[in-house]
Parts: C-alpha cells; structure tokens; sequence
C-alpha cells in the first residue's frame, strides 16, 4: 500500500494545509498600538488557533476530502498571493536589498513558464489566448525585475546623500 493511497494521506495533509494557511495569516495579521504596528495575537495563541482549525479539518471527512481536490489549484493561487505580498513589500520600500525580490520574480516568472499549461487546462478563458496571456505575464513581471533593481540603486543614492550631508 503506497502512501498517497492511504487513509492517514487524506487527513494528513489537509491537516498541515489547514494549519499552515490559518497560521500564515494569524501571523500576518497586524494591530496598532501607541503608532506601532504589533501583532495581533502572540506567537503560541496562533499555534493553538491553527491546531484548532486544522483538527475541525480532519474531524469532519467531506472537508479533507475537499481539501484534496482543490488542493493543486489551491497551491496555485498561494503561489500568485505569495507573489502579490513581495511586490507589495517592494512598493512600500521596505526592502533595503532587492536582489532577493529580483531572484523570485525570475524564479516566479520560470515556475509560471513550466506549469503554464497545467494552469490553463483548468481555467478556461474564451476571451483572451493563453499564449497572449503568459507573454503579458511575463512583460509584467520582467518590467518589476527592472523597477526593483532600479528602486534599489536609487535608495543607494539617498543613503550616500544622507551619509555626505551628514559628514559636513
């Protein structure tokens, strides 16, 4: 008997899904306090509120299976929201280096490249061709390589400028 066709596959793994989803998000989740950005429960609360979650998962059979079933397309749109959170981290300035933003958006931009067909054999869009569409993904994302290496050599200059006007 082979492991993915097991019975402790089906709840195991949408168990860690489900605790690595609710997770993510109680950990991203923001408050804030006195004009500072906090977290909003500590780090060992959103453990347990996971486990919560992941083991109604698991209690409930018809869910894991569901879990199963969208589970490949599920990782797709995590891999696109994972995306969306690194540009969004980049035109807030936060990153002082980019280099690693820059070797994702490559890294992103291959993934998409290979799986492509996979992606567009589930979703069916009459109005645009998939080949059109991977170009102008493509574009774009290359367009964001140029703008972050571009931000970081300007954020270079301010610091140099910084650093010269404080020397005087």
């Amino acid at each position: 008997m082979s492991l993915l066709a097991s019975d402790m596959f089906l709840f195991v793994v949408p168990f860690l899904f489900v605790f690595a989803v609710v997770f993510g998000i109680l950990s991203t989740l923001r408050r804030k306090e006195n004009k500072q950005s906090v977290e909003f429960f500590p780090k060992n609360v959103n453990i347990i509120i996971a486990l919560v979650f992941a083991f109604a998962t698991i209690a409930y059979e018809p869910f894991a299976v569901f879990i199963m079933e969208i589970l490949p397309l599920a990782s797709i749109v995590l891999v696109v929201i994972f995306f969306f959170l690194i540009l969004k981290k980049v035109f807030e300035g936060e990153t002082k280096n980019t280099m690693p933003m820059i070797v994702s958006l490559g890294i992103f931009l291959i993934l998409i490249g290979t799986i492509w067909d996979n992606i567009t054999s589930s979703l069916s869009m009459g109005f645009v061709k998939s080949h059109d569409l991977l170009w102008i993904l493509g574009i774009i994302v290359v367009v964001l390589m140029f703008y972050a290496a571009y931000s970081s050599g300007e954020q270079k200059d301010r610091q140099r400028e910084n650093r010269d006007y404080e020397n005087r």
